[in-house]
């Protein structure tokens, strides 16, 4: 390819890359709720591993997969609701499809979190939060929980 092919190349990512700059910070919230949800899941499966000797409690290449296309999904997502919102809604300022999937997706990682951080955890927020939140160590790790409180 020549110089001048490279600079039109070039010219045109640019371009597109300013025109959905007004979703970056959202996608950098977006991403460090994933980061926030992957280091609770990190606590969760070393209290599986100290508490009940199951699992690892080490990170595996397998869920950096799953995390990379977490990340790709709401990209796209977002992306695509900036377009209905500059396109459709025609109040691109205000972002208001954007902001919807952002709050959802948002939502999602942090009832996660809560339920990393509740399950297998004897402070008294997580029994309680327990009640209402999924166990993930018998979700993830096919543990059954009550047989563990027999013991």
């Amino acid at each position: 390819m020549s110089q001048q092919q490279y600079k039109t190349i070039l010219a045109f990512a640019g371009a597109i890359l300013n025109f959905f700059m007004p979703v970056v910070p959202i996608l950098i919230i977006a991403a460090l709720a994933i980061l926030f949800d992957c280091w609770t899941a990190k606590r969760l499966s070393k209290r599986v591993k100290e508490k009940l000797n199951a699992g690892t409690g080490k990170f595996r290449s397998v869920k950096a997969k799953k995390i990379f296309d977490t990340l790709i999904k709401i990209s796209c997502l977002l992306l695509l609701a900036y377009l209905i919102d500059y396109h459709i809604i025609r109040d691109s300022i205000d972002m208001w499809a954007v902001r919807a999937v952002a709050g959802a997706f948002v939502f999602v990682e942090i009832v996660s979190m809560l339920e990393n951080e509740s399950s297998l955890n004897e402070a008294k927020w997580a029994i309680i939060a327990q009640r209402i939140l999924v166990s993930k160590v018998e979700r993830h790790f096919d543990i059954d929980l009550p047989e563990y409180h027999t013991k």
